[in-house]
């Protein structure tokens, strides 16, 4: 019997389309030259990125000892039949190999070749057949309307999994910047260029229908249809976060109130603080307690990267995260301490969940149901910290958040100051010792 059935080579059919559908619809595009006596290549782990085109190809199907297929030729007869049936539904050629099996010669197969793409494709399945109309479709008109494009299969490959209204967008938005640099090289009448266009942030782009976020995430993909290395677009500015001066001195002698960091900057903050306060949500930071040596922190989210850059966070004798008593807030706790703040929580317990789950919520700000998703790797979580996050995994927590602004401010101040406490002790046993 062969090695492989035909199962295995539907799979290798389906890994060679995969690797190779963009090559082959952009080689449609502009075909190269082809030999008609040239032999398709004989292996297609060896040939998928070998230069030349992607079809017909021979996928081999194995070869089984002689005393194998001996002792069970009944089987391989059988297994025969299913391959004739299966190439002639789908137009494939079988390649035979004469073997001798019990003293006589007997034609066996040995290889099976896929002609074309659109027999691969036939042969693959879902979802190919739309992908592959959609991609031919699409490069017709990349290749039209961009003919200097150098790179035409990475172009096609990001292009065909566009909706139809992104396509429309991603030409409207190449032809623009290629018409931007295309009037930065002409000359005015006095023989002398004009300056070049001025840097624009991806929100001062003029195109109608194209807003910030769609030209952040595609910005790859129009320098491959463009061809164009600079876009002349500013750099994103670097992230920051906002925070509050907690301290009742500073506030007392006029000090402001609100500032922010940008990643990078060496400003430093009115004092340097000897606590950090991080919490989740911005209402709490703002409204938070009088602490001596204090900064509140706005967390807005998952950014613990952000914040723990900040070399005065990192120098805080104390950093405290407070977030909301839901999988998010956690996580995101865990997120900190896996940036590498020595981070302590408070009130993100089992015991503070109790108390005040009659003020949690089953929806979210869009008034949309809270996603509540399986246990996820957490392995900077303390344990009742985890204990907590495993209730609320479970799915069965009577409600899955209690969002920090429901549990009244002095609550927080006196569990923080409890922390200092604490944290003051540490410090002074440690001198003692």
């Amino acid at each position: 019997m062969s090695v492989r059935g035909v199962p295995d080579i539907v799979a290798k059919v389906r890994a060679r389309v995969e690797n190779t559908w963009a090559t082959t619809v952009a080689a449609e595009q502009h075909p190269p030259p082809r030999d008609p006596a040239s032999d398709p290549a004989s292996d297609p782990e060896e040939a998928a990125s070998a230069a030349g085109p992607a079809w017909p190809h021979r996928f081999p199907v194995g070869r089984s000892a002689s005393a194998d297929l001996g002792a069970d030729f009944g089987a391989y007869v059988r297994q025969l039949g299913e391959w004739r049936d299966w190439a002639a539904v789908h137009d494939v050629v079988l390649v035979y190999a004469t073997r001798m099996v019990a003293g006589t010669r007997q034609q066996v197969v040995s290889h099976v070749v896929v002609p074309d793409l659109n027999t691969a494709v036939r042969i693959a399945g879902d979802p190919w057949t739309d992908l592959i109309a959609t991609a031919r479709t699409r490069a017709a008109v990349l290749h039209r309307q961009f003919p200097d494009q150098q790179n035409l299969p990475r172009a096609i490959r990001g292009a065909a999994k566009l909706s139809d209204v992104d396509f429309d967008v991603l030409l409207r938005v190449c032809g623009y910047f290629l018409l931007r640099v295309e009037l930065a090289h002409q000359v005015d009448g006095a023989g002398a260029p004009p300056a070049p266009p001025a840097p624009l942030t991806p929100r001062q782009v003029p195109i109608e229908g194209v807003h910030a976020k769609w030209l952040d995430s595609h910005q790859g993909l129009v320098r491959t249809v463009t061809g164009l290395d600079n876009l002349g677009l500013l750099p994103p500015h670097p992230a920051r976060f906002h925070f509050t001066y907690l301290d009742p001195d500073h506030l007392a002698h006029g000090g402001r109130r609100h500032d922010s960091y940008n990643v990078g900057d060496a400003a430093l903050p009115a004092y340097e603080p000897r606590v950090v306060l991080i919490s989740e949500n911005k209402d709490t930071a703002i409204g938070f307690p009088a602490v001596p040596g204090g900064i509140a922190i706005e967390g807005e989210g998952r950014g613990a990267a952000t914040i723990a850059s900040a070399p005065w966070v990192r120098a805080a004798s104390l950093v405290v995260y407070w977030g909301d008593l839901d999988q998010d807030g956690l996580e995101i706790l865990n997120e900190f301490r896996a940036a590498g703040l020595p981070v302590r929580s408070m009130l993100m317990d089992v015991e503070t969940y109790e108390r005040y789950q009659r003020y949690g919520t089953r929806l979210d700000k869009n008034g949309k149901p809270v996603k509540v998703h399986s246990a996820r790797d957490v392995p900077h979580l303390q344990a009742d910290e985890v204990a907590l996050y495993e209730l609320l995994s479970r799915g069965s927590a009577p409600v899955p958040r209690v969002e920090q602004e429901r549990i009244p401010l002095d609550v927080p101040a006196t569990r923080l100051q409890a922390l200092i406490d604490t944290a003051a002790d540490a410090g002074a046993q440690a001198l003692v010792l």
